[in-house]
């Protein structure tokens, strides 16, 4: 199932699936479905059956045709140099080798360029926290080379770019910080009933700082719409075990309580829509800062 899902948030799905309707008819995907399978919507296990998501691949032609795939997917895992929080660490690299051409600098970057294509290929892209420490770790290493030809340029080149980075870090880390504060400030009115966060739509280092968890924050209960879903360390997953996991209750008279993000709740409607032939409706909301608790039922339509 992993590969599958893998292509699926790669866009290969895009590329192809929704291109062939009647590939999607056959083996009873929506658009929205798939949508919601790259929105990190998995608890719906008929969504993911890997036979299933695998025959409507394979029959469209990513599966098949390995070449379009390896290539594609390894493609997607190099472009990660080309992040604009990592890419400046890539200029002065590239300057070194301008300016000293070596046979070990040059190998070293190319294994590290093939590490990110391997990655990609395999429908895992290093994020921007994996990329960078290989390629701090490049640059770091230039300076153990004796002096280039031209050396002012390149020491120009690189404080440049640590002075312009340095200072882009800072500020990201600045706001970050604060949103995050703002964030834990709000916890304190989080309900006590179980609150299920939709993938990205709360970043989880705000509920739990690295050193100190605050008491009333392990009081709180979350139920994780994402690849944790069906976990057995996850609270999410006694509640699937015992029935009354996200899907059951979404359809209780009582609802659900939700964080996520306005075009997740969108798709969370057209699944509604299209599965249950039911409305999604918003019956509470409660503003808490940067994110809004919601509580949402599929009921049938006025």
């Amino acid at each position: 199932m992993g590969g599958n899902l893998g292509q699926i948030l790669l866009w290969i799905a895009d590329e192809r699936l929704m291109r062939q309707p009647d590939v999607m008819s056959q083996f009873q995907y929506s658009i929205n479905d798939l949508r919601l399978l790259k929105s990190w919507f998995f608890v719906d296990r008929s969504l993911v059956d890997p036979v299933r998501l695998g025959g409507a691949l394979k029959d469209v032609g990513p599966l098949s045709d390995g070449v379009y795939t390896f290539g594609y997917l390894g493609y997607t895992g190099v472009r990660a140099v080309l992040d604009s929080h990592v890419f400046p660490l890539v200029i002065p690299v590239g300057v070194f080798l301008f300016l000293r051409p070596n046979r070990r600098y040059a190998l070293a970057c190319l294994l590290c360029l093939f590490a990110f294509f391997l990655l990609g290929a395999w429908g895992r892209p290093a994020p921007v926290r994996v990329a960078f420490a290989p390629l701090a770790l490049l640059l770091l290493t230039t300076l153990t080379f004796p002096r280039p030809r031209f050396h002012p340029v390149y020491y120009a080149v690189l404080c440049a770019t640590a002075l312009a980075h340095g200072a882009h870090i800072a500020q990201a880390s600045r706001d970050y910080q604060a949103l995050l504060s703002q964030i834990r400030g709000q916890l304190c009115s989080f309900p006590r009933e179980v609150v299920t966060i939709w993938a990205d739509s709360l970043p989880s280092e705000a509920i739990y700082p690295v050193f100190k968890v605050p008491h009333e924050v392990r009081q709180l209960k979350f139920y994780t719409l994402g690849e944790q879903a069906y976990m057995p360390f996850s609270n999410s997953y006694p509640l699937e075990k015992s029935g009354r996991g996200f899907l059951t209750r979404l359809r209780s008279p009582e609802g659900v309580l939700l964080v996520a993000r306005n075009e997740y709740v969108e798709l969370l409607r057209g699944y509604c829509q299209e599965h249950w032939g039911l409305e999604l409706r918003e019956m509470a909301s409660q503003e808490c800062g940067v994110f809004k608790i919601r509580r949402m039922r599929c009921a049938v339509s006025d």
